[in-house]
């Protein structure tokens, strides 16, 4: 038995009503979501042009960058021992984190 063309037609309707709920549906829930990812977007960001700003600076004046870290050292050298042993430990947690998500992904 088919069905009259009028009769697809307004299922056709019906079924394009249903993705359009259903899709605002799903733009609501992932809402928070993408705000989380684009956060975290804007941070990867500021890391990496920090990163190579650093680099750039460590590249171009790298006596600069000695004595920036001696006057830290001498100046404090236990908060600056704890600083390093905090950027170590965080660095190797990124790097197992990043091995992780390779192996996975």
């Amino acid at each position: 038995m088919s069905k009259s063309l009028a009769e697809l037609h307004q299922e056709r309707g019906r079924l394009r009503e249903r993705i359009a709920q259903q899709r605002a549906t799903l733009a609501r829930e992932v809402a928070p979501l993408a705000r989380a990812c684009d956060t975290i977007d804007a941070v990867r960001a500021l890391a990496r042009d920090t990163a190579r700003r650093v680099n750039r600076l460590a590249s171009e004046h790298p006596a600069l960058v000695a004595g920036i870290a001696a006057l830290f050292f001498a100046l404090r050298p236990r908060r600056t021992l704890r600083w390093i042993g905090r950027g170590m430990f965080l660095w190797r947690g990124w790097r197992n984190v990043r091995r992780l998500l390779a192996s996975v992904f």
